[in-house]
């Protein structure tokens, strides 16, 4: 009996871990999944996404935003690019926002508040930045304080890499 329930509880606990495991593969940004297609994200947004094409949403980007829009929430305003690994699978996004009355400042307390400690902090000066692995929804965001070199602060959410190793 005894040999019986365990083998259920072990069951039950595989299940879960698996499932965990199949749902942080799956990870995603607000309305889009990681791997989609731009035609996907575009159907995913309602179509309401215009195309670039890297050399004017981003000379030095790689892989190429495909796809730009605009996204807000309730205290901040972004540009948003869609980055694509090789024109075909969605792999970065980046939420660009000009510093306005110290609003990069703001955002970042609000990442903290959300994300916790980054595991990483850089940068001084004009230049600041910080990441946080986000375990729970499977992305990693780095935060970019650019705003003493370019009046901006960047946001990018892209999958967040296994610690399996080669």
């Amino acid at each position: 009996m005894f040999w019986g329930w365990t083998m259920v509880r072990l069951s039950v606990i595989t299940a879960l871990l698996v499932t965990a495991s199949a749902t942080s593969a799956y990870a995603d940004w607000q309305y889009t999944k990681w791997g989609m297609t731009p035609a996907q994200v575009q159907a995913a947004a309602g179509g309401k996404l215009g195309t670039r094409n890297g050399s004017d949403a981003c000379p030095s980007c790689k892989p190429v935003p495909m796809l730009a829009g605009e996204y807000a929430t309730e205290e901040f305003r972004f540009r948003t690019l869609f980055q694509f690994a090789a024109g075909q699978t969605l792999s970065m996004i980046d939420l660009r926002m000009h510093d306005e009355g110290g609003q990069c400042r703001s955002l970042y307390n609000s990442l903290a508040t959300r994300y916790g400690s980054p595991v990483f902090q850089g940068g001084g000066g004009a230049l600041q930045t910080a990441r946080w692995l986000d375990a729970t929804g499977g992305n990693t965001v780095f935060f970019i304080n650019s705003a003493g070199v370019d009046g901006q602060c960047t946001i990018q959410y892209s999958p967040l890499v296994s610690n399996k190793g080669l």
